[in-house]
C-alpha cells in the first residue's frame, strides 16, 4: 500500500470519527506485514525503508489528526518487540511526531509488561502483570517515573472522555490535576462521597 494514500485516508477517517466525540485507535505500529507467525516474526528493515514506507502513513495521521489511541503490533522489529521499543514508541512517535495520545499493546502479545512501560507503551492488553512489574521496580529495572508517565497519560484519556464527564456530572465528582496525579473534589453528601471514594480507589487517586 502507498504510505501517502494510506496516511491521507487514515487522517480523513480519524478526523471524521473524532469530530463526533468518539475516539479512534490507529494500528498496528509498525511493520506488521503478515499473519503467519506474526507474534514471533522479526521484520528486518533498513532505516530508510522503515521511515519512507512503513512509518510514513503513521506519521501523516499522527501529525494531521492526533488519534486518541495507537496500538503497537505483535511482531518484532529489528530484534526488538514493537511494544518494548522505546525508540519507536517514545523517540519517534512522541518525540519527533508530537503524538499526544495513549499507546496500547495488541491483545495477548508476548512482550514483558515492565519493558513496555519503560518504552512508553501505556496500556497492556488484555491484562498486565502488576506483581512482576512491581518486582522490576524494586530491582531497579523499571523506574517509577516511567510508571507515573504512563499512568498520567492513561488518566488524561479517562478524564477527558465523554463517558467520564457524564459520570462526574451525575455524581457531582470533579477531578483536578495536581502535580503528577489527580485529586478529587466532591459535594458533601454521604452517597456521593461513597461513590467518589469507590471511583478514586479504582483509579488509584488521592482523595480530599
Amino acid at each position: 500500500e502507498d504510505p501517502l494514500v494510506s496516511g491521507m485516508m487514515a487522517t480523513a477517517m480519524v478526523n471524521g470519527v473524532q469530530s463526533q466525540g468518539v475516539g479512534t485507535s490507529v494500528k498496528h505500529f509498525a511493520a506488521n506485514n503478515k499473519e503467519v507467525n506474526r507474534v514471533e516474526c522479526d521484520s528486518r528493515l533498513s532505516e530508510r525503508a522503515l521511515r519512507e514506507i512503513y512509518l510514513k502513513g503513521f506519521e501523516i495521521v499522527v501529525k494531521d489528526a492526533q488519534p486518541l489511541t495507537l496500538m503497537t503490533s505483535y511482531n518484532i522489529l529489528n530484534g526488538i518487540r514493537t511494544s518494548e521499543n522505546r525508540e519507536l514508541v517514545t523517540d519517534i512517535l512522541r518525540g519527533e511526531w508530537g503524538y499526544e495520545g495513549m499507546v496500547t499493546s495488541d491483545w495477548w502479545n508476548h512482550s514483558d509488561h515492565y519493558k513496555e512501560i519503560a518504552a512508553g507503551n501505556d496500556v497492556k492488553m488484555a491484562r498486565g502483570n502488576p506483581e512482576h512489574t512491581l518486582q522490576m521496580i524494586r530491582e531497579g529495572k523499571l523506574s517509577e517515573s516511567d510508571v507515573r508517565t504512563c499512568y498520567q497519560r492513561d488518566m488524561d484519556r479517562i478524564v477527558h472522555s465523554k463517558a467520564f464527564r457524564r459520570l462526574m456530572h451525575k455524581t457531582q465528582v470533579f477531578l483536578q490535576p495536581e502535580g503528577d496525579h489527580y485529586r478529587t473534589r466532591m459535594t458533601h453528601t454521604l452517597e456521593v462521597s461513597r461513590i467518589a471514594r469507590t471511583i478514586a480507589r479504582s483509579l488509584q487517586l488521592n482523595e480530599d
